[in-house]
């Protein structure tokens, strides 16, 4: 995690003052700021949002990645994932999460297919993940259990892939606000 803010868990981010998420660096790609496409035109709350291409649509053949600062969970229990997003893609298209707990030498896709431990959580097929693809109609919020992590003093990082093929038209892509790792009360 060379480079990368270790930050404590519970940890919530609206993208409006400090940034510790990172991006590949891709034309079209995770771009930082208000949201002006034609579908996806503002940003969750109150003004700034990530979102693949801020003023337009994504390119074709591209893989964009969002990387999340990594987050100490030594004091986590039965931690849960949430975040709101507006997606806006051609079918073969979309998002997904995936996380690592090694430092970036393997990294999994969070959760399955409809996960039963989230929320709106990974309803179609994306490349090679279980995302969001199609149209999501506005903001929607999506979650998921994240105990598995329970107290791992290790370090856990999550990225937010965003795929497309070589095909077909493209919409707005994908936007990503109010990040959020928190604790529910007993």
């Amino acid at each position: 995690y060379k480079g990368v803010p270790m930050l404590s868990v519970p940890y919530a981010d609206d993208f409006e003052s400090m940034d510790y998420f990172g991006t590949n660096i891709v034309d079209k790609g995770w771009e930082l700021g208000a949201p002006t496409g034609t579908v996806i035109s503002s940003a969750y709350s109150p003004a700034t949002a990530w979102k693949t291409n801020l003023d337009g649509t994504y390119a074709n053949s591209q893989t964009n990645v969002l990387y999340t600062p990594v987050f100490d969970f030594i004091n986590a229990y039965n931690a849960q994932l949430k975040f709101q997003h507006w997606y806006d893609t051609d079918t073969l298209d979309g998002g997904y999460v995936q996380y690592t707990n090694n430092g970036g030498i393997t990294w999994n896709n969070l959760g399955v297919i409809n996960d039963p431990s989230g929320t709106n959580w990974a309803p179609d097929y994306v490349n090679t993940g279980y995302g969001w693809s199609g149209h999501s109609g506005g903001w929607v919020e999506s979650s998921i259990d994240l105990s598995a992590f329970n107290f791992n003093p290790f370090g856990v990082q999550f990225r937010f892939i965003f795929f497309s093929n070589s095909i077909g038209s493209n919409g707005d892509g994908w936007a990503i606000d109010n990040f959020e790792i928190y604790i529910p009360q007993a």
